[in-house]
């Protein structure tokens, strides 16, 4: 019995050492995190972006315009809401503050191009780790965009 006990004993530690170092590596909140290429519902490039976390939420900001965007150099957020107001749209944080909630980055993030603001979804596609699936809602109506990851 004393033998059982002590195997048992053992084996319980050894696992809780490999889950505590397990548990140690980047969480799965922190795969959002570097630099993505957005992509419009038919996979056009749009702009670059990399996703930082500020504090405890996380930040998205535009560093280049891609595709048909390209020749615009870099324009101001013409009517964009609030803050974003006659901003320039590269520099800019499209989103701020996502959480991560259930395995999902929820917040709202800003369409320039549409100069509005939408509650947003993120989270990395479970088959491939360099697709980030980021949808926008308007009510019951949603967009779903596929960023590609590019660092």
């Amino acid at each position: 019995m004393r033998v059982l006990f002590l195997s048992v004993f053992i084996l319980s530690s050894c696992l809780s050492s490999f889950a505590a170092a397990a548990a140690g590596g980047p969480g799965p909140e922190e795969a959002i995190l570097g630099k993505w290429e957005t992509c419009d519902k038919h996979g056009n490039p749009q702009s670059e972006v990399i996703i930082y976390k500020v504090d405890d939420g996380y930040n998205c900001k535009i560093t280049g315009l891609l595709g048909e965007f390209e020749a615009y150099g870099s324009p101001l957020c013409a009517g964009c809401p609030g803050e974003y107001e006659d901003k320039p749209v590269i520099g800019m944080d499209i989103a701020k503050g996502l959480r991560y909630e259930d395995g999902v980055f929820k917040g709202k993030i800003l369409s320039p191009d549409r100069a509005r603001l939408f509650r947003t979804t993120m989270e990395v596609d479970g088959d491939d780790p360099d697709i980030l699936i980021v949808k926008g809602y308007v009510g019951p109506f949603s967009e779903t965009q596929k960023w590609k990851r590019i660092d």
